[in-house]
């Protein structure tokens, strides 16, 4: 079996994950700032 599977989809997710991540932190993360 080949990993490209999950080459294309480590870039891909992260860009998206850290963008709704860091949504979510900010949000989460505004009373102790």
């Amino acid at each position: 079996k080949k990993p490209s599977l999950t080459i294309p989809l480590t870039p891909r997710r992260t860009a998206h994950f850290r963008k709704y991540f860091g949504a979510t932190k900010v949000r989460s993360q505004p009373n102790l700032n």
